[in-house]
Order: structure tokens, then sequence, then C-alpha cells
């Protein structure tokens, strides 16, 4: 058997040079729709933002135990890394525990302690690892160590994304607007109201002070390249906000890479959100 493989879950907003990688392997979130199931991706935000629009009912359903050791199992691999996003926000964690148990190759399964583009920069570095010939206990350890520095700030800077803005999970803390954009933060398995946008202010410039003041500007250096690993230490993401995700981009340091927020994702969230992950870590 040839190394490691990666496996991650589709709200990871992996760039597509590492969902290309051939040792990566991510499982889709199913997004049940009026007319249908599609798997989560770009190509499904347009169904699921028209239908949230419309007040239409849309579910989503995470890869279970069995899709976890089908792809542990599957190809010529000695061990498989799984990455989750945190427990507090799905039972992914749990399912690929559960799938690791009954594997009969060796498997660490390591929750992210976040979600989305945060997420992502964990698998990144865990295949960074992987490709550098670490084997799976090293590579999960080093998936921890990022974890452990990964950070993220999100706003939901229009109206309609606030209208249609679902409830956020319990942790999240501190009065919010219902009528006003606000910033949340991501961390260590929590969501917690940092600010709101207040009006006339852009909430472009509102991410870049929240990154700079939760540490961002002291972080691993930012804007490394998007792909197969490489280092990446900082990704803007948006749920149908490529114009202001560019922006934010273009006005940090190194220019970080922009990826597209999971559709499946803004069913639980709404769509909207533009925002910053980092590794805070020096």
């Amino acid at each position: 058997m040839a190394g490691v493989r990666v496996i991650t879950d589709s709200s990871a907003c992996l760039p597509d040079p590492a969902v290309a990688d051939p040792r990566v392997s991510v499982l889709p979130i199913s997004i049940l729709l009026p007319d249908g199931e599609w798997p989560d991706g770009p190509a499904t935000a347009p169904r699921v933002y028209a239908a949230l629009a419309a007040g239409q009912r849309v579910r989503s359903s995470p890869p279970t135990a069995v899709e976890y050791l089908d792809a542990i199992e599957q190809g010529d691999f000695e061990a498989s890394v799984v990455v989750t996003p945190a427990v507090e926000f799905t039972v992914m964690y749990r399912n690929a525990t559960v799938a690791a148990r009954l594997s009969s190759r060796p498997v660490e399964v390591v929750d992210c302690r976040t979600a989305a583009a945060a997420q992502t920069l964990v698998v990144l570095a865990v295949l960074d690892a992987v490709h550098a010939g670490a084997s799976a206990t090293d590579a999960a350890a080093v998936a921890r160590s990022v974890a452990a520095d990964a950070d993220l700030v999100a706003a939901l800077p229009t109206m309609s994304a606030v209208e249609h803005n679902a409830s956020l999970p319990p942790s999240s803390a501190g009065r919010v607007d219902a009528g006003m954009p606000s910033l949340f933060r991501f961390h260590n398995g929590s969501v917690i109201h940092v600010g709101d946008v207040r009006p006339g202010a852009d909430a472009v410039e509102a991410i870049r002070q929240a990154w700079a003041e939760h540490g961002g500007s002291r972080g691993r250096r930012v804007g490394t390249s998007v792909g197969p690993g490489r280092g990446a230490s900082a990704l803007v993401f948006h749920a149908d906000e490529d114009e202001l995700a560019r922006r934010l981009a273009d006005e940090l340091p190194g220019h970080p890479g922009v990826v597209p927020f999971s559709p499946a994702m803004a069913i639980h969230t709404g769509p909207g959100w533009l925002g910053l992950a980092w590794l805070s870590g020096a």
C-alpha cells in the first residue's frame, strides 16, 4: 500500500487543486431541496439560495459512518487521516469515529475545532505533511496543532442575508441585532458574536479590523499559495459575495486565496456570508 489518504467533507471549502489531489477524498454533504437531492458544492449554491429566498424547506444530510468507512477502505492506502468540523456543529466527527472503529486499516480522526475555510487550512496542513512523507499519526498531530491556531471571523454584510439567516449554534454569545449585519468569530468549537457592521460601514473593513483585533496581523504568514498544501495560512470565503470577497483578499497582506462557502452550511447560517480564516500561531 502507498501512503496516507486525507479524508474530509464538502463543508471544508477546499480549493480545486486540493480536491484534485489523488490523496484527498471529499465526502459530499447531501442537500435536500423540493426538487430532489443534490450534492453540496458551488454548482448547487444557486438552487439553495433561491430556495432559501423563496422560504422553501431546505435540509442537509452529513456523510454517514458507512460513507466514511467506504472512503477509508477505498484504494491502495496504508492509513487515513479524517478531518471533520467541530463536534459542536455536526455529527460528522461521531460518524467518522464509528467508521474508524470498524475499519481494518489504521485511521486517525481529528476534530478541527472549527469549520468552513478554517477547516480548509487544517486539511491543507495535513496534506502538506502527507506529501512530505508523514505517517497518519504524525499528520494527525500536525492537524491538531494547526487546529489550535485556526481562527475565523465572518460577517453577514447584506440585509437580505440577515433576513434569511437561520439560528446560530447555542454557543454564540452577545446581543445580536436582527436588523443589523453582524460579525461572528468561530474558534475552538464556539461561535461568538463579536460586533455589528453599523449602517454605512464597510463590511470588508469591519472584517479586516476584526482579523487584526483577534491576532491575525501577528499570525503565520498570510497569502501563501493555495493548492495541495503548500502552507496556506489564510483564506477568504464567501456565500454569493464574490466581489466583496476579492476586495477583502486584495486589502490583506499577501492577498490570500478566495474560496466559496459551502451551500450546505448556508442552509443553517443563511446566505451572504463573507469571512476570513487564518492561522494565529507564530
